[in-house]
């Protein structure tokens, strides 16, 4: 159960935990602490102080942006997961089950982990909106909201729609993207329903309006 008490700005859930970001940019995290390859600290790692203004929460670790920009990772780490590249200016970051991902300052995508399927393999180029992470697959929005996905693809969640979009998350083999207009689109592993949108979150048309009669005048 999350502590009861703060106010919080931000949550990102992760395998079997769940970390928030207190209004203040304190870190809180819950559930399970404990992983694969004796991965341990996943809770109780985190870090303690005010500042941070980003978390990310992935398999069985969670990355984090400093008040200075840099990136801080805690938890399993036994592929390089939680070993992110210094220095400061990184703009965002993302956490997969063993991968993760940032925006660094000059707006190019850097990546770190395990790298099969070329799951840690950034786009090249600059101008990157946002980046996001999966189990064994990363996408990334581009500077006219085309999408690019790299890594694993065995249930299609590498093949991103066309056309331009402002926002993206990625859940573990799957992906979704949101149009300017509000329209959310879902592909990838969809075998518990994960990629079938509900209408109730998709935009209502406006209503066509109705024509005004054009008045009729007798002599």
């Amino acid at each position: 159960m999350p502590p009861i008490g703060n106010a919080y700005a931000q949550v990102s859930a992760g395998g079997f935990f769940t970390c928030a970001r207190t209004e203040v940019g304190g870190i809180v995290c819950w559930g399970g602490d404990n992983g694969p390859e004796g991965s341990t600290g996943i809770v109780t790692g985190a870090p303690v102080g005010p500042g941070f203004t980003q978390i990310a929460a992935g398999g069985f670790h969670t990355c984090a942006l400093t008040a200075s920009a840099a990136i801080t990772c805690w938890g399993g780490d036994w592929v390089g997961q939680a070993t992110p590249p210094g220095g400061t200016g990184w703009r965002l970051v993302a956490a997969g089950r063993t991968h993760s991902c940032a925006i660094d300052a000059a707006t190019a995508i850097v990546c770190w982990g395990e790298n099969g399927d070329g799951r840690a393999t950034p786009p090249a180029g600059s101008g990157w909106q946002a980046v996001v992470a999966g189990y064994a697959h990363s996408c990334a929005l581009g500077p006219t909201g085309t999408i690019t996905c790299k890594g694993d693809n065995t249930f299609g969640q590498r093949d991103a729609p066309a056309g331009a979009f402002v926002e993206i998350a990625a859940g573990a083999n799957f992906t979704l993207a949101r149009a300017a207009d509000g329209t959310v689109v879902a592909w990838g592993d969809g075998s518990a329903g994960q990629t079938t949108v509900p209408a109730s979150v998709q935009p209502v048309p406006a209503p066509e309006p109705t024509p005004t009669p054009t008045p009729r005048f007798t002599g």
